[in-house]
Formats: C-alpha cells, structure tokens, sequence
C-alpha cells in the first residue's frame, strides 16, 4: 500500500481518500488472490477505512496543534476500537472488559517501543521483563462473544453508506458503543 501510495501521490492523486482505499485492496487482491480469504486482510483494510472515516469527519482547520495531537492519538483509537469491535468478535470472539484498556495501551505503545529498543541497544533489555511477566500472568475472566450476523450485515451496510451521510458515522460509533455495553452486560450476568 506504501508503494502505491507514493507512485500516487507523485502523480498529485489524492491519497486519503476511499478512491485509494478501494485501488489498493483491488490491486492487492489482484497480485495474491489467495488474501482473498485472509481474515486479517479484510479486518486490516476495515481498520483503515475506519481510519479514513474519521479522518473524513474531523475538522482540524480551527484546532489548534496540540489539540490535533490529542485528535490523533485519543479520538482516533477510541472511535477505532468501537469501530472494529464487532467486525472483530465476528472471527474472535474472547470478550474481557479489560478490552478497554486496549485504547490506552495502543496510544502508549510507540513510546514504550522506542524504550524497549533503547534498552536493548543499551544491554539493558531484560530490565521491564518482570514487569511485564507480571502483567501476563495477572489472571482475568473472559466470555465467548459473537457477533450475530444479522447484526454484522446490518453494520458494514451502515459503515458503507457512512462515507457519505455524517450522521450514519455517528450511528455506527453509536453502534459500537452498544455493541461494547451489550457485551458487558451479557459478561456481568454470565459471572
């Protein structure tokens, strides 16, 4: 995608657009049709049509930078992580609340991996091992989750008309947002 996306917009052609999005799955699946059935790949290029979307529906003009940071890093993983939620418990269906913490974690993921490659490079990799062993082995109740597929159907429809009706956007936010609720819920009655 990063190869194309270069040869595009050498050719001055709008590459945050769904127009890019769509030529690049098609030509990825034209080069390895046998992606055609990768789970990841359709769960990969969702993730960055949600991305596009909320893209498509900020406005940074009036922001200032700071604020555009806080966008980018907070905003976008939170409505990322109720987007892909039930595009995700389609094929993986481990439910934990703590799932949430997954929107935090993502954010400070870049930084804690520069640490770790500075701490390897300086010989002192081992330093946050017990620390994270601490956290793997930390125990923690999950559920089995679904999602139903009249469910799923209904919400990839409401994501494909979101390109270009705002407030189908913000239904689908909506949507994920009681996804998660429904979720908890069905979590809190099981234990």
């Amino acid at each position: 995608m990063s190869v194309i996306a270069l040869v595009l917009l050498y050719s001055h052609i709008q590459i945050l657009s769904f127009s890019f999005l769509l030529i690049c799955a098609s030509l990825i699946l034209a080069f390895s049709p046998h992606l055609f059935i990768s789970i990841g790949f359709w769960l990969s290029i969702s993730g960055v049509y949600f991305i596009y979307l909320f893209l498509h529906y900020s406005s940074y003009a009036s922001q200032k930078h700071w604020t555009k940071i806080l966008n980018l890093t907070v905003l976008l993983n939170i409505t990322l992580f109720f987007n892909m939620l039930p595009l995700a418990h389609l094929f993986f269906p481990t439910f934990s609340p703590l799932s949430l913490l997954s929107i935090p974690l993502s954010i400070l993921f870049a930084p804690f991996f520069v640490l770790v490659i500075l701490l390897h490079l300086l010989g002192m990799g081992g330093v946050l091992d017990e620390w994270l062993m601490k956290v793997y082995d930390t125990p923690f109740r999950i559920y089995e989750f679904s999602t139903p597929y009249w469910f799923a159907i209904i919400y990839i429809f409401i994501s494909l008309i979101a390109m270009r009706y705002r407030n189908a956007y913000f239904l689908l936010l909506g949507l994920g947002g009681l996804f998660f609720m429904w979720m908890g819920v069905r979590f809190a009655l099981e234990g």
